[in-house]
């Protein structure tokens, strides 16, 4: 992608999933956020779900 100033980058994202289930909002949030940091770690461009 190249951006206003000329500059090619390129992008990566990775994605923390979670599912309510039972859990309040509060402890789901603190999952998803675990799950993105778990993905961080294993690399660029992934997404990983944690279970309840």
């Amino acid at each position: 992608m190249t951006v206003e100033s000329g500059q090619t980058v390129f992008p990566t994202m990775s994605f923390g999933v979670g599912c309510p289930g039972e859990q309040d909002a509060g402890n789901l949030f603190r999952r998803v956020d675990e799950a993105l940091y778990v993905a961080k770690h294993k690399g660029r461009n992934r997404v990983e779900v944690l279970g309840g």
